[in-house]
């Protein structure tokens, strides 16, 4: 029986580096294709039961595209402040 206040699994979240990494970098690449994937497979179902082919499965692909290349755009800038804040030195935040 589990006490309380103990984890279960106490290295359940301590995973190696490179798979945390290889882990982001793979939900990135898989971003645009099953947006994209996604957006067509609902369209057409929606198409199907509204009966206004082609239009749901022309405008919610280009919608879902939209979505996934603000994310990337997000992925992208939050990779580019760890990169600066790793390459920046400890500087004095109390002058500001």
């Amino acid at each position: 029986m589990a006490t309380p206040g103990k984890r279960l699994y106490p290295r359940a979240r301590e995973k190696p580096l490179i798979s945390r990494k290889a882990g982001i970098l793979v939900a990135i690449a898989l971003e645009l294709p099953g947006s994209i994937i996604a957006g067509l497979l609902i369209g057409y179902l929606l198409d199907e039961y509204f009966n206004t082919a082609p239009w749901l499965m022309m405008v919610l692909p280009i919608l879902a595209f939209t979505g996934a290349c603000m994310r990337l755009v997000r992925w992208v800038r939050f990779f580019s402040n760890k990169r600066n804040e790793a390459n920046m030195p400890d500087r004095d935040h109390s002058a500001r």
